[in-house]
C-alpha cells in the first residue's frame, strides 16, 4: 500500500487539530514502512515529516485567511488551479491499484479545485471530515450572531438569506459561492465514496448530506500523550479552560457561572473575545496561549476541564487530553465530547447554553472526594484504551485496506 495525504498546511504551526492529525497520519504510516507523500498548499515541510522520510510537496502559497491580498485570497479560495494541476500530476504518477489518497482539509488554502481528481474512477480516496464544510457553507451548522445551532437546510432559501457567518454578510456570500462551486463545479460530496467522521454526533448531523451509498467510518483522532503518574486533585486546585476564546465556545455561560467565584478559574488560550472575557472575569487567571506541554501540565493540576462549547464539535482533542491527564471534564451536551465523558463517572454533562446548568455542575464538584474519584476513573479509562498514534494508524490501516479491496 502507498499513501498520499492531502491537507491545506504542511507546517504543524498552521491550523490546529486537523493539521496535527494529518501530520500524525503521514508520519505514523511512514514509520511503518509505507511510501507516503504529503501534499499541501501552504507552509514549509514540517520537521516531523522530513525526519520520518515523508516526501512532501507544497505549493508555497498563502493561507487565504492571512493573505492580505484579498482579491488573490478570494480567487484562491474559490478555485486554486495551480494546486489542482499539481495534485493531478501526483495522481497520474501513482499506481492507483495500491494507492490511497487521504484528504484532511481543503477549505483554507487548497480550495474545491483539488477534489475532482480525487473522485475519478479507480482513484481510491478517503475524506476525513474534521468539520462540516461538506454540507454547510459556514462549516459549523451554527448561527454565529445568534449563538445557536443552525437547523436550516444547507443552500435552501432560509440558508441563502441568513446572516449566520462568524465574520460578515459579505463573507457569507463568498462562502455560498464556494459551496456552489464545490457542489456543481467539483461534484463534491456527491462523488465521494468513503468518509471518516470523528463522532457519532458528527455522523448523525452530516450523513443526510453525503451520498446514500457512501461508506462512513468512525475514527477518533490521535492525541500525543505520555502516561505520567496521575496527580491527586488538590483541594485548592482550580478549574481550567483551554482553547480558543470565542463566543461559540460557550464563554458567556462560562462567565456567568464563574461570576461569583472568579478566583477559581484559569484560562489558557486566546481569541477574538478574550478582551470581553477578561472584563467579565477580571479576577480569573489568564495565561494566554501556552505550549502543548504547558497546557497538559495545567490539566494534570486542574480540578476539572471546562468545555462549554455551543456547537457540534467533531471530537475536541483537548477533552481527550484532559481525561488522559486525570482531569474530570465538564462538557455541554451539544458537543461530541459528551460521547467520551461518562456522566458521573469521568466528568459531568450539562445542558448547552444554560448558565444555570453549568453552575449546578460546579456545585457538584465542590465535593473534594467526588472530584478525586472522577479524576481516578477518567485516568484509568483513558489509559485502558488510549487514543494513541499507534492505535490510530492500526485502525486507519484497516479502513484503507477495505477501500483497496472494494476497488479491486
Amino acid at each position: 500500500m502507498k499513501l498520499v495525504v492531502i491537507h491545506d498546511f504542511a507546517d504543524s504551526s498552521m491550523g490546529a487539530g486537523a493539521t496535527r492529525c494529518a501530520i500524525d497520519t503521514a508520519t505514523g504510516f511512514a514509520r511503518r514502512g509505507v511510501d507516503v507523500t504529503f501534499f499541501a498548499a501552504a507552509g514549509e515541510p514540517d520537521r516531523e515529516l522530513l525526519e520520518a522520510g515523508v516526501r512532501t510537496v507544497t505549493m508555497g502559497q498563502d493561507d487565504i485567511r492571512r493573505n492580505n491580498r484579498r482579491s488573490a485570497a478570494f480567487t484562491q479560495g474559490l478555485w486554486n488551479s495551480p494546486a489542482a494541476k499539481q495534485l493531478q500530476t501526483i495522481v497520474d504518477e501513482s499506481d492507483l491499484s495500491s494507492t490511497v489518497f487521504h484528504v484532511h482539509t481543503w477549505s483554507k488554502a487548497l480550495s474545491p479545485s483539488v477534489l475532482p481528481p480525487l473522485m475519478r474512477p479507480r482513484v481510491n480516496t478517503v475524506f476525513h471530515l474534521h468539520e462540516y464544510f461538506s454540507a454547510c457553507p459556514n462549516g459549523g451548522f451554527f448561527d454565529y450572531p445568534k449563538l445557536s445551532i443552525c437547523e436550516r437546510t444547507p443552500m435552501g432559501p432560509a440558508c441563502l438569506l441568513a446572516n449566520c457567518d462568524s465574520r460578515s454578510r459579505a463573507h457569507k456570500v463568498w462562502r455560498l459561492a464556494r459551496h456552489e462551486v464545490m457542489r456543481r463545479g467539483a461534484g463534491y460530496p456527491a462523488g465521494g465514496r468513503d468518509f471518516i467522521v470523528l463522532s457519532e454526533l458528527q455522523r448523525r448531523v452530516i450523513a443526510p448530506f453525503l451520498p446514500p451509498r457512501a461508506a462512513i467510518h468512525l475514527m477518533r483522532n490521535p492525541i500525543d500523550m505520555v502516561q505520567w503518574p496521575r496527580k491527586a486533585r488538590s483541594p485548592d486546585a482550580k478549574y481550567l479552560y483551554v482553547g480558543r476564546i470565542s463566543r461559540e465556545k460557550g464563554i458567556e455561560p462560562l462567565a456567568h457561572a464563574f461570576a461569583d467565584r472568579q478566583e477559581d478559574l484559569v484560562v489558557v488560550g486566546d481569541g477574538p473575545d478574550a478582551g470581553w472575557l477578561r472584563e467579565m472575569l477580571p479576577r480569573a487567571e489568564f495565561r494566554g496561549w501556552q505550549t502543548s506541554t504547558q497546557a497538559k501540565e495545567a490539566m494534570r493540576e486542574a480540578r476539572a476541564l471546562l468545555f462549554p462549547s455551543l456547537w457540534y464539535e467533531g471530537m475536541p482533542m483537548v477533552v481527550l487530553e484532559a481525561l488522559a491527564s486525570g482531569a474530570p471534564v465538564l462538557t455541554s451536551d451539544s458537543s461530541s465530547a459528551s460521547e467520551v465523558v461518562d456522566h458521573g463517572k469521568t466528568g459531568l454533562i450539562f445542558r448547552s447554553n444554560d448558565p444555570g446548568a453549568l453552575t449546578e455542575a460546579l456545585a457538584v464538584l465542590d465535593d473534594d472526594a467526588r472530584v478525586e474519584a472522577l479524576s481516578a476513573e477518567a485516568y484509568r479509562r483513558y489509559w485502558d484504551q488510549p487514543f494513541s498514534q499507534e492505535r490510530f494508524v492500526t485502525e486507519m490501516t484497516t479502513v484503507f485496506e477495505q477501500v483497496l479491496r472494494a476497488a479491486a
